[in-house]
């Protein structure tokens, strides 16, 4: 059970979700920590990216022909879109240090024998590092250090407010909005034995404007080998027809790999030679892709049919 103080700001910070995605970024042209002089967006409702109607036409550097058909209107009024105002509410709320009570961390504990290593942590203080204003969500960074706050880093407490859990599995990728905290503990890097590697948040909360209930942590479950059935249908153009290569640039590739003086051996000696080589059907790519479980009587969120979006150049790989 989180401590109570802790619980009171996680739900204050909860209550200003609206807010804080009105107040949010909605346009390149924000980025800047400034904001667009007009109140009237355009959005799309499948890969989320919106931009101002000033930068509509030529300075936005999206593709907007690919989203024609799935985007709606969006106004919002001055008042309601000054991040000023909502960056000084946040602020407070959000105390200087935030402390949990002995107990708060024994869901995350109790994984595999504590594999991530938080026992001890309700001693730490985390204090406040910063925050950030993003695209329909701000964010709020807290850090528990070594030696009085002074030291290097153990622990990470971010918190997420306004469009938190975007295109989740786990709900039928509807867009969530609330609060949304996420634990990270960099023992596992700090002390032996060493992880390397990135290291993932080890538990995080849900709260949504509403909520009156005390949240708790959830934790990544163990990790299990399971075995799926992925398959393709359907053909699109792949990215690298879609932005102008040709085969031309495959044989250019492979001919630079073979000389023994470029800079291809490094790459060779760590087995991946297949970055420069291209697989015999590059052109295409699959217009829909289905993932079943192989243990029909098992079924897991991550099952499903996939549809390639028409949205380009607002996702990785257009994809």
């Amino acid at each position: 059970v989180l401590s109570t103080c802790a619980f009171s700001v996680f739900k204050q910070l909860a209550a200003l979700t609206p807010e804080a995605i009105q107040s949010s970024i909605w346009c390149t042209c924000e980025t800047s920590g400034m904001n667009t002089s007009l109140s009237e967006f355009v959005e799309c409702q499948v890969c989320r990216v919106s931009c101002c109607r000033m930068c509509l036409d030529s300075f936005s550097g999206y593709n907007i022909s690919s989203h024609v058909g799935t985007t709606r209107q969006v106004s919002i009024p001055d008042c309601e879109h000054n991040h000023t105002d909502t960056l000084l509410k946040i602020r407070s709320i959000a105390p200087p240090v935030l402390q949990f009570k002995e107990g708060s961390f024994d869901e995350i504990m109790s994984v595999r024998k504590d594999v991530f290593r938080v026992n001890g942590l309700e001693m730490f203080l985390f204090r406040f590092q910063c925050i950030k204003r993003g695209r329909r969500k701000w964010s709020l960074e807290y850090y528990a250090r070594e030696n009085n706050g002074i030291g290097q880093p153990i622990a990470r407490l971010r918190i997420v407010l306004g469009e938190a859990l975007q295109e989740s599995i786990l709900h039928n990728k509807e867009v969530k909005a609330g609060l949304l905290v996420e634990l990270t503990c960099f023992m596992p890097a700090i002390s032996t034995p060493l992880t390397y590697g990135k290291l993932e948040p080890c538990a995080w909360l849900y709260l949504d404007c509403n909520s009156v209930q005390q949240p708790c942590w959830c934790v990544p479950c163990e990790d299990k080998m399971m075995e799926f059935l992925v398959s393709g249908s359907g053909e699109t153009p792949s990215p690298r027809v879609e932005v102008g290569l040709r085969e031309d640039a495959a044989s250019v590739l492979e001919a630079a790999s073979l000389s023994n003086g470029s800079k291809f051996q490094p790459s060779k000696k760590r087995g991946e030679s297949r970055r420069w080589i291209w697989a015999n059907n590059w052109r295409d790519w699959p217009q829909s892709i289905t993932i079943e479980s192989k243990k029909k009587e098992t079924h897991f969120d991550i099952e499903g049919t996939y549809q390639r979006a028409a949205c380009r150049q607002s996702t990785n790989q257009s994809a």
